[in-house]
């Protein structure tokens, strides 16, 4: 199966992290019928030619793919820059992901969209639940990210600059906002039981992050259940295709140490069963001082 396939599929079928936060969206709804239409050539062919080194332009490729192909949606824009010309100094208002028509009702729709993997500590701010949810290099937290996006980027609309630019792209019809935040949320492991649960429910949306101590305990007692592979960006959402042990070897527990300590930062990790190879679990290996301070060092 092709690897850009298989990640259109997870991002047509896994939640919205925003639904921690109110009921939504409806912008995606999963379509085996229309994922089974899918050419995998053009796929392959379009993602071939974006830039997909990085995670979030590969997750905004995949997007503007979906946008563009599927029957109820018609992608009009992307990456719209918004610039307010009477500001002087600074004139860059921000850019908007995408402007798609909604073929269903013939509205325009501005869609801001991101991906994101936060790793569970003890809340920063204890009148805000998000804020325990911590990026992997402590440089973001889900609560920021989600105001972010909710309180700044989906407000663009409301500037006169915007409504100038994008004017000739919408034909005077209504425009709504709309976002997508997906990603996973990696809970403190607590134990083997917890952790191997996760293995017996498939479709379970649970996942785990160790300190590095804590891994090297788990390891020596679990190395013949399990096997553990390094993940490689961009392909962090379906992880099928780390069943091929000759192209993404297995690593021993040497290596995965000496991984974590090369960074100052968590680090991620696929782990399978060998009775369930077919299940990978993604999961984050923290060096100890990670924990401390948990601060953030710049908010994005």
């Amino acid at each position: 199966m092709s690897v850009f396939y298989s990640d259109l599929q997870w991002l047509t079928q896994n939640h919205d992290l925003l639904c921690l936060k109110q009921n939504k969206h409806d912008l995606l709804t999963p379509n085996q019928t229309w994922l089974d239409s899918v050419s995998k050539f053009d796929l392959d062919q379009f993602m071939q030619t974006q830039n997909t080194h990085m995670l979030g332009t590969y997750y905004e490729a995949l997007w503007a793919f979906y946008l563009n192909h599927h029957p109820s949606t018609q992608l009009i824009a992307q990456n719209i820059q918004i610039n307010d010309k009477q500001r002087k100094m600074n004139p860059t208002v921000g850019e908007m992901d995408f402007i798609y028509l909604d073929r269903l009702t013939q509205h325009y729709v501005h869609l801001e969209v991101a991906i994101k993997f936060y790793l569970e500590v003890n809340p920063i701010d204890p009148n805000e639940p998000l804020s325990k949810w911590m990026g992997p290099k402590k440089n973001d937290r889900l609560d920021i990210k989600y105001h972010k996006l909710m309180d700044r980027q989906t407000k663009i609309l409301d500037f006169a600059c915007t409504q100038a630019t994008i004017k000739p792209l919408i034909q005077n019809k209504p425009i709504r906002a709309a976002a997508a935040l997906q990603g996973r949320l990696f809970h403190q492991f607590i134990d083997n039981a917890d952790f191997e649960s996760s293995f017996n429910k498939p479709n379970c949306q649970k996942h785990v992050w160790f300190t590095i101590d804590q891994f090297k305990i788990w390891f020596v007692q679990h190395h013949n259940a399990y096997n553990v592979q390094s993940i490689i960006k961009p392909h962090w959402l379906n992880l099928k295709m780390y069943s091929d042990y000759l192209k993404y070897p297995l690593l021993s527990l040497t290596q995965i140490i000496q991984k974590v300590m090369d960074h100052d930062y968590a680090q991620p990790f696929v782990v399978s069963t060998l009775q369930t190879q077919s299940i990978q679990r993604m999961i984050f290996i923290a060096p100890t001082t990670w924990l401390s301070p948990l601060v953030i060092k710049e908010n994005v």
